[in-house]
């Protein structure tokens, strides 16, 4: 159950990023909606769904897919970041202080 709400969030969020920002062309900065608790939804909730896999199929490979993967996501907002405060200056840097990178901040 967790895997596939994890994963079925992924691609809800994914849809309503659109196209243009999902593969890096600016379609505008998105901060509302999913993105108003976390700057990358996405990646929080292909994480759900990699646990969920793990925990539903307790295989060796999967664990190890799984936790590459997610090793993979938890980096990639240090390499994104910097490109989108360079895109977005001002704008991202105020929503950067208002909204954690995982989940919303305290």
């Amino acid at each position: 159950m967790l895997a596939h709400l994890g994963f079925i969030l992924a691609n809800i969020v994914s849809f309503n990023l659109g196209f243009k920002n999902s593969a890096g062309m600016s379609d505008g900065l998105k901060t509302s909606g999913w993105y108003s608790y976390s700057r990358n939804p996405v990646y929080v909730t292909t994480i759900i769904g990699l646990i969920g896999t793990v925990l539903a199929l307790p295989i060796i490979e999967i664990f190890v897919f799984s936790t590459i993967w997610t090793v993979s996501y938890v980096a990639a907002p240090f390499i994104e970041e910097p490109w989108l405060e360079k895109k977005y200056g001002k704008e991202y840097l105020a929503y950067k202080k208002k909204v954690g990178s995982f989940f919303w901040k305290l």
